[in-house]
Parts: structure tokens; sequence; C-alpha cells
């Protein structure tokens, strides 16, 4: 059986998210008994104790699952098509690279991370846990830096707090879907 053809090489990675310190590694694990091969893209920054951007593929090369970068990772499967599922992760991955997105890490008190996600630069997420106190944001190739949160920026429900901008839209939404308003 031939094998089958990589939805991306190496080469044709370096130009399409705009990096060129890009590792490919074969990784071999085992999982409830049964060995698994996959292949890994790392894009490296310029200082190894940054967080590195992750591309995880099976082994040859033809369905990517996950992106990871810090502490948070995405499953692009959202399309029938791996290719199609590839060209928006590496859409990401390049909004990551020219900092056009950051990840805004969300930090429970002892430090642990709780959660988190893709915003642009100065965005902050638009509900946070009440157990967050603080925020970790982080850009490919430049140091993590650590965030008081600004809680008037947002409306303290029960459970979670929530950005004023985010309370007032989704309660529109449920009252134009004739729903409770319930926090």
């Amino acid at each position: 059986m031939p094998t089958p053809r990589a939805i991306v090489t190496l080469e044709q990675l370096k130009r399409k998210v705009g990096w060129h310190d890009i590792v490919q590694e074969r990784h071999e694990y085992e999982v409830d008994g049964r060995n698994y091969v996959a292949q890994r893209f790392r894009l490296l920054p310029s200082d190894p104790s940054w967080p590195k951007i992750d591309l995880h593929f099976d082994e040859h090369v033809t369905c990517l699952d996950p992106l990871r970068f810090s502490h948070w990772h995405a499953h692009y499967d959202g399309n029938s098509s791996n290719r199609r599922n590839l060209v928006n992760a590496l859409r990401t991955v390049r909004d990551l690279v020219t900092r056009k997105l950051c990840l805004v890490e969300e930090l429970k008190s002892d430090g642990k991370y709780w959660g988190g996600g893709l915003t642009e630069p100065h965005g902050i997420p638009s509900m946070i846990g009440k157990e967050i106190t603080r925020f970790r944001r982080v850009f490919f190739d430049q140091a993590p830096t650590f965030e008081e949160i600004d809680f008037s920026r947002y409306w303290e429900g029960k459970h979670f707090f929530v950005e004023w901008r985010e309370k007032a839209a989704v309660e529109k939404l449920w009252k134009e879907n004739g729903m409770p308003v319930q926090w």
C-alpha cells in the first residue's frame, strides 16, 4: 500500500507561517496497549524558555490534531477536508507569529493554569471563573507577562465574572429568543 501524501512539508510550513526555526520530530507512544506514531512540527522561539507552538499530526502528516501553544490547545477538525482544517490552523499560527493574536491564560490564586484563550493583543476573556485571580499574557517569541485583572470591566455573577459588553449581548439574545435571563 502506498504511503499517503502529506498535506504539508516542513519547508512549506516555514513559508506559510513566516517562521524559519521549525523542527519536525517523530514521536512513538502507547495508549491502551496500542503503539502509535505521530509527527510534531515545533516552532521554536528565540529564547528556549518561552512557549513554543506545536502542530501535532498523524504519522504520515495527513491529519492535524491538535495545535498547541503554552497550556492552550485547539482541534481544527470542523471541516471534512484535512487540508481545509490545516489552512484554518495555519491562519491561527500566522496570527500568533505576527502577534495579531496572543494567549490570555487564566490563573488561580496558587498560580495554576485554569483555562485560557486566544484574543487580540489587548483583549480580555469575556468570562472568567470566580477562582481566577490574574492573567498571564503570552505572545509568541516574547517572555510571558503577568497581569492583574481589572474587575471593573466585569459584572459579577453567581459563579463567574462576565465582561460588561458580553453580558449585554447575551441578555439581548436571550430576550430576543423568549428565554429567561439567568446568570
